[in-house]
């Protein structure tokens, strides 16, 4: 490479370097985003992820580049004979046989792929074992390659495809539940390669000397970033999302999939964890909403704590202002608009500046002003939250430039807002603190001025109001809410409170653990 060249691109040659691709429909390679044809597991319901994907198929024109996975990446086993690769000869005896037993998990998958079959001219083998699930947790474990002889005691030779996949489908629907595979495990060979990258980034350590007053950071963090540069270029990343979990098998969902919990969540396939959703307390309707808590740790010992959560319904509206009433919260980020190519995203869940929206007896909020940014990407407002003799004010920060499934449109404004609700996050903290200060101060004062102490007075003017002692009485708090009184959350949603949500929350996190660090 020349002397203003930063990286190097190192290629080393393989046997298989050229090898050839059939380019017939049937073997061309899945694309990231569409619905895969081999999968037997596949999600039944029509939510969220599939609009995504829908989404996805018709906004994509031509194929991505090739993914190349540098860490996570499967063998390659290069068949020592064409009879190795198209047949399907039976052992001379079982001895190299192996029979799994699998349970599905409460999703009712199996956790594998298979492919191949008698009309592919293709012995059925394992495709693709998905990490923490039945298949990979059991013992044999199912592994990439194994060929499969059996199903249940009936023999898959001469089967196609879609019968093979029918077969392990049916399975699911048995009073056991089990899938009995009888396989022979992937051979091992002189010639098992792993696949290499096409090609990688290599910055040379004085090229990086050269180019690290750009960056503001030293050579290791250059480095993390022509390779976070590389892996974009390649696929890598995009091969390593594909590969994460979607849902974590080890965390229970049961609240959300409750007949009365059903119609409050917006998308059938977007279900808060029953261990970190949020808990209302004092809720006519129920304890469940469709809001998770998230805490991301920062070094230092500081905790930038937030609830993730979907775009209100007009059925969850007031749902929503009680955990916001509950949490002690007091920055409330909307990363939607209310609707999107002529579909409702989210329910308007506050009033018009002015007006007072009345959510139950003696629980109301007020929108005090709204103001767009110079820009017209963000919108804020400023809310006064009601609940019977005590008052909050909310702030109420909007992006408006963010449209769903898509990017911001401009990555300076995104990083702007992100800048704004970090600063409204500390500036609410402060102002909380210091209410939190003027209120015990100014009990201490009555309880000077009146020898029976602030509380009695309290009582005696709540009972004036028609209202008994009891009926003041807090309810029991969770953990949760002791925390937020200490350290508030801050509220994010969009649509489905995962994407957009997500990225937010990432941003600001990677944000503040830059500054730590």
């Amino acid at each position: 490479a020349g002397a203003g060249t930063i990286l190097t691109i190192t290629k080393t040659s393989r046997p298989h370097d050229n090898k050839v691709t059939s380019k017939e429909a049937d073997s061309m390679p899945r694309k990231a985003w569409e619905q895969q044809s081999d999968e037997y597991d596949i999600q039944l319901d029509v939510g969220f992820i599939e609009q995504c994907t829908r989404r996805f198929e018709s906004a994509s024109p031509s194929p991505m580049p090739p993914a190349y996975s540098s860490g996570q990446h499967s063998p390659i086993l290069l068949p020592t004979t064409i009879a190795d690769a198209v047949g399907h000869q039976q052992p001379e005896s079982g001895s190299d046989l192996i029979t799994i037993r699998l349970q599905a998990d409460e999703q009712g998958r199996y956790g594998f792929n298979v492919k191949g079959g008698v009309d592919l001219s293709l012995p059925v083998q394992v495709s693709k074992v998905v990490p923490h699930t039945p298949a990979d947790r059991c013992t044999p474990r199912v592994c990439e390659g194994d060929e499969v002889l059996m199903i249940n005691g009936r023999d898959v030779h001469g089967l196609r495809h879609e019968q093979v996949v029918a077969m392990i489908r049916d399975c699911r629907h048995q009073a056991s539940g089990e899938l009995l595979l009888t396989v022979r495990p992937q051979r091992s060979a002189p010639l098992l390669l792993e696949e290499e990258p096409l090609y990688q980034y290599v910055p040379e350590s004085d090229e990086i000397g050269s180019h690290s007053n750009l960056l503001d950071g030293d050579a290791l963090f250059t480095q993390s970033l022509l390779l976070l540069s590389d892996g974009l270029a390649s696929g890598a990343l995009l091969a390593q999302y594909e590969l994460m979990y979607r849902k974590n098998p080890d965390l229970a969902i049961t609240e959300a999939r409750k007949p009365a919990n059903a119609p409050k969540n917006r998308y059938r396939d977007i279900s808060p964890y029953d261990c970190t959703r949020v808990s209302l307390v004092n809720s006519l309707t129920g304890d469940y909403i469709n809001a998770n808590y998230v805490n991301m740790e920062i070094p230092g010992g500081a905790v930038n704590r937030y609830i993730a959560t979907q775009g209100p319904l007009a059925s969850t509206t007031t749902d929503f202002w009680r955990m916001v009433q509950q949490e002690s919260s007091h920055l409330l980020v909307m990363l939607t608009t209310v609707m999107e190519s002529g579909r409702q995203k989210c329910h308007q869940y506050w009033p018009v500046t002015g007006e007072e929206l009345q959510l139950a007896e003696g629980f109301s909020v007020r929108c005090l002003s709204e103001k767009p940014d110079e820009t017209g990407s963000f919108v804020f407002r400023e809310f006064v939250l009601k609940d019977k003799h005590e008052q909050r004010h909310i702030h109420h920060m909007q992006y408006l430039a963010w449209p769903d499934h898509c990017v911001p449109s401009d990555p300076n404004l995104f990083l702007e807002f992100t800048e704004r609700v970090r600063a409204a996050r500390n500036r609410t903290l402060l102002q909380e603190i210091e209410e939190s200060l003027k209120q015990v101060r100014l009990m201490d004062a009555d309880a000077d001025a009146d020898e029976n102490g602030g509380l009695m007075r309290e009582r005696k003017c709540a009972a004036s109001n028609g209202a008994t002692p009891e009926d003041e009485t807090p309810v029991s708090t969770s953990v949760h809410q002791c925390i937020s009184a200490a350290n508030p959350p801050v509220i994010v949603h969009c649509s489905a409170g995962i994407g957009r949500t997500g990225v937010l929350i990432l941003m600001d996190t990677a944000l503040a653990l830059m500054e730590a660090r």
